[in-house]
């Protein structure tokens, strides 16, 4: 799964991630052969918890993973 917009600001962005970031895990769930609707219902949950992520960078130099912590983003 492929990371095509990063919202300014928000959790995703100040963990790194970024436009062409590959998302290979969610909470330990492997993301190969998942779709962009089932990877969006496993980052959701209630505000305050903790959601990890694995992601490659755009110049698949690194895998990183980052836990963060649910928050509303505008």
């Amino acid at each position: 799964m492929k990371i095509v917009t990063v919202q300014p600001n928000s959790p995703a962005s100040r963990a790194g991630l970024l436009p062409g970031c590959i998302l290979r895990k969610i909470d330990g769930f492997p993301t190969d052969g998942m779709n962009s609707r089932k990877c969006v219902i496993l980052t959701r949950g209630q505000l305050g918890t903790k959601l990890r992520l694995e992601f490659v960078t755009p110049d698949k130099s690194a895998t990183n993973s980052y836990e963060f912590t649910r928050e509303v983003v505008y």
